[in-house]
């Protein structure tokens, strides 16, 4: 419960981002430097002692590998764009839920809105809170995705009730 809090929603896209973009570079790196040494060894500028058909076969097969390690760096790119995107997209919609619920609890205590016995664990207390943000939230922003606002609530939770980590 604590852990969830600390980190703030979106991030897991961000992570995914980096991730695509270290893979591609890595890759278009292997790949490009691969190709360059595949045709100097074809070309015979690596001097390496084999027959023409081995030379031909080394260079077909080492060509194809370096050319596949390519094409993975470009789909890696093109992930990292994507979860780049998707990062700026849940940034700015997390961005808009928290300063909505900021001005709707002003002057609110969330504890108001629920239906409570006044005998409640402090875990059925969490439980009830989260609800009562969901609900809330959904209300506002009824698109959102059911992961997203799940740790988006719990990151929310620890801001309102810091010292309940």
């Amino acid at each position: 419960m604590a852990d969830a809090g600390n980190q703030r929603p979106g991030l897991k896209s961000e992570h995914l981002a980096e991730e695509n973009r270290s893979s591609a570079f890595s890759l278009l790196f292997v790949g490009i430097i691969g190709l360059i040494l595949d045709v100097l060894f074809f070309l015979g500028v690596i001097p390496i002692k084999m027959s023409t058909f081995s030379r031909y076969m080394d260079s077909i097969v080492m060509g194809i590998l370096f050319l596949v390690f390519l094409i993975m760096g470009i789909v890696s790119l093109k992930g990292s764009r994507y979860y780049s995107h998707r990062a700026r997209k849940e940034k700015e919609m997390m961005d808009s839920m928290e300063q909505w619920l900021d001005l709707s609890l002003e002057g609110e205590n969330l504890d108001d809105c629920l239906e409570m016995s006044g005998s409640e664990t402090p875990e059925e207390m969490f439980f009830l809170r989260q609800e009562a943000l969901k609900t809330r939230i959904l209300q506002q922003f009824p698109k959102v995705e059911p992961e997203f606002l799940d740790h988006f609530t719990e990151y929310y939770y620890t801001k309102l009730y810091p010292d309940e980590e």
